[in-house]
């Protein structure tokens, strides 16, 4: 659509939408952020006593950059200021050092009339409210704040505030207008620590997840997760877009689960733009990361983390995970042998007289490096062996699967561990096992972390794996009278608020336009997921979580049965 059209539609919104503050503050202060998706948006903002004369103001000022800059305006978003609360700078940094990093939604305004004024988009995503990968809080960075402030009032001097001196927390809301014309409302914070009140703040607001909007997320991430595959075949391991920086670690373990979520998106999509890319990561895998070993002559296979050579109990599940599902959408028998010697690796970790495994090795001598690290491990590995047995029916793998399994059930850790691929993997032996002690378990594992579900105000896509695996369990208890009385005792209606909340809470960490808008190289950083107190992190395995969850919940969406439709009127829709 024309920029004059659009630049209309955004004056017709804004007179409907943005309050006068009372003086002796400024009574309209309109943000013009554009962008045509290169680089960091260009941001500019008036204020004054006439909303009209403001915008006049904006516009003039906002045709004046993008002549200088040469931009089409490709995105556009407007905000403006709508409630305000004044205190002391040194209160300021305290209220950043309460607030989870990343989570500080509040722009900031040095002076009353508003003259030198930091947006919130443009704090989080210069990390100006990020001061150290160490530290949790939201700290302020002097140091980015000097760099935001020449680059943002160029020929001005900018200071920071004395402690004792006065500054305005701003709470903005906007619009945003995409290519085509279409108005995006972006809600200001909520009202205090309810179930909305972290929902929308600075992106699209979105009451209802529906099957079109989750095929469309999981799309965008799918295909930025494959974008990450190099003809090589290794990933791009991980991108903070907030410094434009990648990261240099790697780790096998993640390059095997998250290629496994690309094949559940392939297998769910059907987008064949996929499919090579996932083959070259899995070629790589194969030929490079695993390796096959004969302790005492018998034969068996290990997926080896380099470059830290050891071998990890889940490296062999995941990989078995990701092997079965290209077997699911090839068809090939290809890797059959080397899933068989990937399974017996398995069982060479696990001590027979108890059923317990050992987590870590060392690659080179397969002695013992750690007894125990993580417990997902467990999971994965008895995912792993599962889903081989689903492709060979051999009862070896069932039966390891199983007396593994039950290793777990007598030891408290891991009935307290809420961990998602325990779930996955309670969710597989039922189907083979439909016992009581099982799907016991497994409800466990989910029902006592209802409220962390709830409360938790990191993304945490793990959280809905972990609800999505329960409700498969829960679907197939309900033709299992026999088992009726697990659920009796259960808040079932708890589980599916929870279950719907955090898929909604879970579009917090996808980059919309008009997030995205504001960090550099935005077209590598949008239509995908993040982890917003990891500095936006962007990285192969959170992506991966976030695919998995939002697949698994979008099927049972088009699956439209009654008691797992979300709500019509849900606790976190925001009051009109």
């Amino acid at each position: 659509m024309y920029l004059a059209d659009r630049l209309l539609r955004l004056e017709e919104y804004v007179k409907g939408h943005c309050p006068a503050l009372d003086a002796p503050l400024p009574a309209h202060t309109l943000i013009f952020s554009i962008s045509d998706g290169e680089a960091r948006a260009e941001v500019l903002h008036v204020s004054g006593s006439s909303l009209e004369q403001c915008w006049k103001d904006g516009l003039r000022r906002l045709r004046r950059r993008m002549q200088l800059r040469k931009l089409h305006g490709e995105h556009l978003r407007l905000d403006w200021v709508r409630k305000v609360r004044s205190c002391a700078f040194d209160e300021f940094l305290k209220l950043a050092e309460q607030t989870k990093r990343g989570y500080l939604r509040y722009g900031l305004a040095l002076d009353q009339t508003f003259t030198i004024l930091l947006t919130e988009q443009e704090a989080n995503s210069r990390a100006i409210y990020y001061h150290e990968s160490n530290h949790d809080s939201s700290r302020f960075n002097p140091d980015r704040f000097t760099d935001w402030a020449t680059k943002r009032f160029s020929g001005q001097e900018v200071r920071l505030p004395a402690p004792e001196a006065t500054v305005w927390a701003l709470d903005t809301a906007g619009v945003y207008c995409a290519p085509d014309g279409t108005l995006y409302h972006l809600p200001g914070l909520g009202p205090g620590k309810t179930l909305n009140s972290g929902f929308f703040t600075g992106r699209r607001e979105i009451n209802r997840f529906t099957p079109e909007l989750g095929d469309d997320t999981i799309t965008g991430a799918a295909r930025w997760l494959a974008a990450q595959i190099r003809k090589d075949g290794r990933f791009i391991y991980g991108w903070l877009p907030c410094f434009d920086k990648n990261l240099t670690s790697y780790n096998c373990l993640r390059h095997a689960s998250s290629l496994y979520s690309l094949l559940e998106a392939l297998e769910y999509t059907g987008d064949e733009a996929l499919k090579e890319p996932a083959r070259r990561a899995l070629e790589r895998m194969v030929t490079e990361f695993v390796r096959e070993y004969a302790p005492q002559g018998k034969k068996m296979a290990f997926l080896v983390d380099l470059p830290v050579s050891e071998i990890k109990l889940g490296g062999n599940g995941v990989t078995l995970l990701a092997l079965a599902k290209w077997r699911d959408l090839t068809g090939t028998d290809e890797h059959l042998p080397l899933m068989e010697l990937l399974a017996q690796g398995i069982n060479f970790m696990r001590d027979e007289s108890n059923g317990v495994f050992t987590h870590v090795l060392h690659a080179e001598s397969l002695a013992l490096k750690e007894q125990r690290r993580v417990i997902y491990y467990d999971g994965e590995a008895v995912f792993g062996l599962l889903r081989l047995y689903r492709h060979t029916k051999d009862p070896r793998w069932l039966d390891l699967a199983q007396k593994s399994f039950d290793s777990f059930l007598d030891d408290a850790r891991y009935a307290q561990a809420h961990d998602h691929w325990l779930s996955y993997a309670t969710n597989e032996i039922t189907l083979y096992y439909p016992q009581e002690r099982y799907f016991r378990f497994g409800l466990n594992n989910c029902m006592g972390h209802l409220d962390f579900v709830l409360q938790r105000e990191t993304s945490y896509p793990t959280l809905l794996e972990l609800m999505m695996a329960t409700q498969k369990m829960l679907i197939r208890l309900a033709d299992l009278p026999e088992l009726q009385a697990l659920t009796r005792s259960l808040d079932l209606e708890k589980f599916r608020t929870a279950l719907h909340y955090r898929a909604n809470y879970l579009l917090e960490g996808f980059f919309w336009p008009e997030m995205s808008m504001y960090f550099p190289r935005q077209k590598r950083t949008g239509n995908t997921f993040f982890l917003r107190h990891h500095g936006f992190r962007e990285r192969i395995d959170d992506v991966q979580h976030f695919i998995s969850g939002f697949i698994a919940y979008t099927s049972m969406l088009k699956e439209d049965q009654p008691e797992w439709r979300p709500p019509e009127d849900p606790p976190w829709r925001r009051e009109p």
